[in-house]
């Protein structure tokens, strides 16, 4: 279980899950949630199932149990949404996001007011860059939460966050602005200005902010987001590194690669001092490494750095992770620069093969796949290939965005 849940933790930057308590947050959802049988209930199984409990069928059987048995007692729907629920968390943690979203549909087919599983719908759809039907789907969830009553502020807070991500996805930057400064809002009122979480909202506030081109005020909220960590729990402790993370990407955006580098060396510091070797943040700090030598103008370097997190991400989750793709992406960007042409073709068409394989055709990181080659085939001189490239990319974009995104 703890493998599967740092594969989530290491899917971070991919997927823009919430790190904070991640590892709390994906083991209460998996065991949290356990079918409401009464013990007298006595039903026939289908005869593959005979003589098994439900506490001892895995999520697929529990599916048909309760289907089986649902025939004699409607009062079961609702360990029937469980079940499927909770089998959709169990795609969501083995990265199976297309039979993760089947499953939370069916939970909500079964249970059509639930917060919890309007809001797993609009956040899988969000993975899979079904941006509108992420934001429809996040957007119910706040309408059921608030009409519930057993209202859960918190998870109301999470969704707003998520909402505002989805926004910021199909740049609708002043939506996904007020989404995060509303659920920051929120945080506050309930924990006040110096608890660690308000810290985390501080950053998917600056974050917005920063992609929306106000950097100074990202900046701002990044740091702020320092000063509370720092005062919390002191100079070593990976909530800090990912703030400095953060900061050094606010730097790097502002051509200030050496800066950048101090940031993301300092975090790696703190990761050397916490975490395994073989944890997906190394590998996340080896990349932000290589992207501050890149941006300086040092390839030789900055591909070293790029090849050590390929090594640890294969070493973790084999080729076709995509945090693999991510690395791909890094090493290939290198060899565009250094004119090695057919080694960058490669290396972007085994990303963007990972990519496909994941999210399927129409995906924000599928079109900057298509982008990546075209560029590459532009700058080799191959214009004709460039153009089917580019207007795989286009094709892919207006699918998701519309004509004028």
């Amino acid at each position: 279980e703890n493998q599967l849940i740092d594969q989530i933790i290491g899917f971070d930057k991919k997927t823009l899950l919430r790190r904070n308590n991640l590892r709390e947050q994906v083991k209460k959802k998996v065991d949290s949630v356990k079918p409401s049988t009464s013990e007298n209930r006595e039903y026939s199984l289908p005869p593959s199932l005979e003589g098994t409990s439900p506490d001892e069928l895995d999520f697929k059987d529990l599916i048909q149990y309760y289907r089986t048995i649902r025939k004699n007692d409607k009062s079961l729907e609702k360990d029937l949404a469980l079940t499927a629920y909770k089998l959709g968390n169990a795609y969501f943690l083995n990265i199976d996001f297309k039979n993760a979203l089947t499953a939370f549909k069916e939970a909500n087919r079964l249970h059509p007011e639930h917060p919890e599983y309007l809001f797993e719908i609009g956040n899988t759809n969000f993975i899979l860059g079904r941006y509108k039907q992420s934001t429809l789907f996040l957007e119910k969830s706040l309408a059921s939460e608030k009409k519930a009553t057993d209202p859960n502020p918190s998870r109301e807070i999470d969704t707003l966050a998520c909402l505002g991500m989805s926004h910021q996805a199909m740049g609708n930057m002043e939506k996904a602005v007020e989404c995060f400064k509303k659920a920051y809002e929120m945080d506050l009122k309930q924990l006040g200005e110096n608890h660690p979480r308000i810290a985390n909202r501080l950053c998917g506030l600056g974050k917005a902010q920063q992609d929306s081109g106000d950097i100074e005020t990202a900046l701002e909220n990044f740091t702020q987001a320092e000063k509370i960590l720092l005062g919390h729990f002191g100079e070593n402790d990976p909530e800090v590194a990912i703030v400095w993370r953060l900061i050094g990407d606010v730097h790097l955006e502002l051509n200030e690669s050496t800066k950048a580098l101090e940031f993301y060396e300092a975090a790696k510091k703190i990761d050397d001092s916490f975490l395994d070797k073989e944890h997906p943040t190394m590998a996340e700090n080896f990349n932000k490494i290589g992207l501050a030598w890149k941006k300086s103008g040092d390839l030789e370097k900055a591909l070293g750095f790029f090849e050590n997190a390929q090594n640890l991400i294969h070493s973790i989750f084999g080729t076709t992770h995509p945090q693999s793709a991510i690395c791909f992406n890094n090493i290939a960007g290198v060899y565009k620069d250094l004119e090695e042409f057919e080694k960058a073709v490669a290396n972007y068409e085994k990303a963007l093969d990972i990519d496909r394989k994941v999210y399927g055709k129409q995906h924000m990181d599928v079109a900057i796949g298509w982008n990546n080659l075209g560029a590459t085939y532009k700058a080799s001189g191959d214009l004709e290939k460039a153009r089917e490239c580019f207007q795989q990319a286009i094709d892919s974009n207006t699918k998701i965005f519309g004509h004028h995104h």
